[in-house]
């Protein structure tokens, strides 16, 4: 959602909001740059699979862990001429489940300790570049739930030198500007959304028409045309977000709480009624996401079940092939293919909604 400026909204017969007031002039570069970093992180892991894989090949092969699983368990050196003829498959599936563990959580912890602290942490960076750039981010991942990243700059206006930048960042530093929270003095900027139909119903109009337009056509003429149509219904889009963000818009509110304990137990949000609106649905509701949860739309937030999948993988072709170096090179391979066609389908969604052409996602 780019920050624009807008004057008033006015409800017209397709139930749609027409931008009366001319936007402001942003510059295009600000949405490519924060496009592009979310885009990178899409398919971010803690668990770098070419290096746990080494790691493990390289403790039940050069250590010889494997030999654990020969004769009456006991350890062999690597050095030792000592063949192992047979080994029980269960035992080799327990000692190749506890070294993919073993590295899997070992990763993990340097990671949050160390690296994420002290060197670079990719998901408060793009944050960070929302409110840097000005750029909101709005997602739904599914028809009445999503997330909602704050980036509106506490300055104002972001396209300026680099003086300016500094400057900002400099009054910012030293709360000598207001915050960059979505509440006044408020520095929380991520959200969990849980919306009503009513809204549901107006976004996915202003969606459709939106999509409409979208697509490739056969003459200049009707490219030029179409272009013109297609930043009209995305400046209405565009525009209807930030009036329901900035609550100017009477039919569609939203209460704002923290998550109660039990919701952060359970991973859960409650929907208390409080009062109706004309379709009788309950109100929108937007709360503090502390645990940045909305990174479960990330490969990062799915950690586990990637840790656990690429694991299985890795045992059943041992099974099949009792071959560690062969499990290895095929789970590599398979999670290469999948983060392959996660990286195209996402970069096919990510130009969609914000009409950036592909080849500027990098």
């Amino acid at each position: 959602v780019e920050k624009i400026r807008y004057q008033e909204f006015k409800k017209n017969e397709n139930e749609a909001y027409s931008i009366l007031g001319s936007s402001e002039n942003v510059s295009v570069w600000r949405t490519y740059f924060a496009a592009n970093e979310l885009n990178e992180i899409q398919t971010f892991r803690r668990v770098n699979v070419p290096f746990q894989l080494l790691f493990v090949l390289f403790f039940l092969k050069v250590i010889n862990f494997e030999s654990y699983s020969c004769g009456d368990g006991t350890f062999i050196s690597s050095l030792s001429n000592f063949n192992c003829l047979r080994s029980d498959a269960i035992v080799r599936i327990a000692v190749a489940f506890f070294v993919l563990l073993g590295t899997a959580v070992v990763q993990n912890l340097f990671f949050t300790i160390f690296y994420q602290r002290f060197i670079e942490d990719k998901i408060t960076n793009f944050i960070d570049l929302c409110s840097v750039s000005n750029i909101s981010v709005f997602i739904l991942d599914e028809n009445l739930h999503g997330y909602y990243i704050h980036g509106r700059s506490p300055h104002g206006m972001t396209d300026v030198n680099m003086k300016d930048t500094v400057m900002n960042l400099y009054r910012e530093e030293n709360r000598m500007s207001g915050t960059r929270g979505l509440e006044p003095n408020s520095d929380e900027q991520i959200f969990i959304m849980k919306i009503n139909r009513s809204f549901q119903r107006q976004y996915q109009s202003l969606l459709r028409t939106y999509y409409g337009y979208t697509g490739p056509r056969k003459t200049r003429q009707d490219a030029e045309r179409y272009t013109d149509l297609l930043l009209q219904a995305y400046q209405n889009l565009n525009g209807f977000l930030c009036a329901f963000i900035d609550q100017s818009l009477s039919s569609h509110q939203y209460i704002l709480r923290n998550r109660f304990f039990l919701e952060r137990i359970l991973d859960y949000e409650f929907r208390v009624r409080t009062r109706s609106d004309f379709d009788g649905q309950i109100t929108n509701f937007f709360f503090t996401d502390n645990e940045k949860t909305f990174t479960n739309i990330l490969f990062c937030g799915e950690q586990s079940t990637l840790v656990i999948w690429n694991m299985i993988t890795f045992l059943f072709i041992d099974i099949l092939a009792q071959n560690y170096v062969l499990a290895a090179i095929l789970t590599y391979a398979i999670d290469f293919i999948f983060v392959g066609i996660r990286n195209s389908f996402g970069r096919k969604n990510l130009s969609k909604k914000t009409l950036i052409p592909k080849n500027f996602l990098i």
